[in-house]
């Protein structure tokens, strides 16, 4: 047995109109092929409403103009929500169970599938759970290594010790199933490669001095954010403008005026004249921020635009359907002979999304009279609200790619018209002085990575890309360099594991309440490390007494004679250097992957 997997089916989602069914099928059919191939065992998880996991988007927004309704709580139009999900789910698991069997899926078929499952435990603790029936197996399907990172913040780790900690309590009080939930793996050194590819980029300025205004509308005070997109875009203009008397004192001299501006979230950039003037941004704690900051007034009629963003939907806490997002106001002035003027309540001009948007400048099949410049032409003076694009031939290999974009700033990338996603460089604010395991884990218990970028890889999945032609199109809200962007490979240095013969298994104890005192072999001395190397699918052997070495079928074994015989169909080659106990060597066994779309692999070693 090569190892497990913990797959998720999510099949459909919940529409204004009904279901939408998903892809099940076709993840059935891969989960069928990659089993074939790959000696593993499947726990299947049903997750049949996609749109937190796979869109990362929260509720649905038709959601929250539903009359009366209340997220989370004993509310009648929620409650018919939520039964309308449930009656779907039931005729989801029905299906996805039917699809299973059908291509004999199931461990009594034949196939890799161990045990399928609904109701299960997630969380840092699960030793209080149980299920909601007495017959059911206690499964704990997300034992939470770490927690979510989120723009600006740190990376949560949590400490081993009290992972384990939870585990063994977990099992004392009957648990029978453990699956770590977004595991990193400490003893293995992950280094991103860069591949051949080379961009040459092309860039569209957004036009922000005009716009069309067909797709404008103009009303007294400022207006919620969602309330006009209806999540169409992240970006909502605001924009009014201020006559400024050529008298004003600021004008001969005096402290220019400052420019007072309230959001709701999640960010704003200010826009004086056509010019950027300032940004600001709220957190995923702290939505709510206000930018304070002089603004460059001449005399005459001063246009002030103000674009807010947001950083998708919200998907946890209580009566959030209530929340807010976008500039709510106040808005004001301060500064001027006149005092405090408060622009809240006149006119503003709003527009919903981006002219790039408008012209659909992401896609490959986008025909627009757009009039794309070489990068190198703008390079010398960077400009927020930029369109960069690009083509590239997909690299060689199956080694999972992403995108390096730490010489950006913040924005959204596409591949061939998909959403790769927001990007955004934040430097991480913590506290990363220190962990200690002592007492309940919380996430902002051990931090790491203060005084680094968040995040500054994104996946690119390689089913989206074609051998040739690839356009990766990136807008930038705040300047950034683009020829610093580039595409990377993932590679593992090496994946670490100690091997010992006799080690230490629930038989290998003294079970005194079988009623039989069992032979207890304590572990021998250390025989072997294993280093496994996936972009070269290298195993390296060091300190391996031939002796002492356990390895059995199928995979691999040891002769006397110090040749190392495979015994499995994964084996391809391999190079035999001698290994004694006075001599540190090294076997180097060259294998290839267990599958070209698995982004992991498993070393039995036992």
């Amino acid at each position: 047995m090569g190892g497990w997997f913990l797959a998720h089916m999510e099949g459909f989602t919940v529409g204004p109109k009904g279901i939408e069914e998903g892809t099940s099928k076709t993840k059935a059919a891969n989960l069928a092929s990659f089993s074939d191939s790959s000696p593993i065992v499947v726990a299947l998880q049903f997750e049949g409403f996609s749109v937190s996991f796979v869109q990362c988007r929260g509720f649905p927004v038709w959601l929250k103009y539903v009359p009366g309704i209340s997220f989370r709580t004993d509310n009648e139009p929620f409650k018919v929500f939520v039964s309308s999900f449930f009656m779907a789910m039931q005729g989801f698991t029905e299906k996805i169970v039917g699809l299973m069997k059908a291509e004999n899926l199931f461990e009594s078929q034949g196939g890799p599938i161990i045990l399928s499952q609904i109701n299960t435990c997630n969380g840092f603790y699960c030793d209080s759970f149980a299920p909601n029936k007495p017959y059911k197996p206690t499964i704990w399907t997300e034992a939470w290594s770490g927690w979510f990172s989120e723009f600006g913040g740190t990376i949560h780790q949590r400490p081993v010790q009290d992972l384990a900690f939870a585990v063994a309590k977990f099992i004392q009080k009957g648990g029978s199933f453990i699956n770590y939930y977004m595991v990193g793996v400490q003893t293995s050194q992950m280094e991103m490669l860069p591949t051949n590819g080379i961009f040459s980029w092309e860039s569209y300025n957004e036009d922000i001095s005009s716009l069309d205004d067909s797709s404008t509308f103009t009303t007294a005070g400022l207006l919620e954010q969602i309330n006009v997109t209806r999540d169409a875009s992240d970006y909502l203009w605001y924009m009014t403008s201020v006559d400024i008397g050529s008298s004003e004192s600021f004008l001969h001299g005096g402290k220019l005026p400052t420019l007072i501006v309230q959001s709701t979230g999640h960010a704003v950039h200010i826009f004086i004249n056509g010019q950027l003037s300032g940004s600001a941004f709220g957190t995923r704690e702290n939505r709510r921020f206000t930018y304070t900051g002089k603004v460059n007034l001449r005399p005459g009629t001063n246009r002030i635009a103000l674009l807010s963003v947001a950083v998708g939907l919200p998907n946890v806490g209580g009566h959030y359907e209530s929340w807010n997002t976008g500039i709510l106001g106040p808005v004001a002035l301060h500064g001027l002979d006149q005092g405090k003027w408060d622009l809240s309540w006149q006119k503003w001009t709003y527009q919903v999304g981006l002219k790039g948007e408008a012209m659909n400048l992401l896609s490959p099949d986008s025909v627009t009279s757009v009039e794309w410049m070489q990068s190198s032409l703008t390079a010398q003076r960077p400009q927020p609200l930029t369109w960069h694009k690009a083509y590239f031939n997909a690299p060689e290999g199956d080694e999972p790619l992403a995108l390096d974009m730490e010489g950006m700033g913040k924005g959204q990338i596409w591949i061939n018209g998909q959403s790769v996603g927001r990007y955004w460089t934040a430097y991480a604010s913590g506290n990363c002085n220190g962990c200690s395991y002592a007492g309940t884990f919380r996430p902002t218990k051990c931090q790491l990575g203060c005084g680094q970028p968040t995040q500054k890889w994104y996946h690119v999945p390689r089913s989206w890309l074609k051998p040739t032609n690839n356009l990766l199109v990136v807008f930038e809200e705040l300047g950034g360099d683009p020829s610093r962007i580039s595409l990377v490979k993932r590679s593992l240095a090496s994946v670490c594991a100690e091997v010992s013969e006799f080690h230490p298994t629930i038989k290998n104890w003294q079970i005194e309440s079988y009623g039989r005192a069992e032979e207890f072999h304590s572990p021998k001395n250390f025989i072997a490390t294993l280093y496994l190397v996936p972009s070269r699918f290298h195993v390296s052997i060091v300190q391996c007494p031939l002796a002492h070495l356990p390895w059995g079928k199928p995979w691999a074994s040891f002769e006397d004679s110090g040749v190392f015989k495979a015994q499995s169909k994964q084996a391809k080659k391999w190079q035999v250097q001698p290994c004694s106990p006075q001599t540190r060597s090294k076997l180097r066994l060259e294998m290839l992957a267990i599958s070209p779309e698995a982004n992991g692999f498993a070393i039995p070693i036992t």
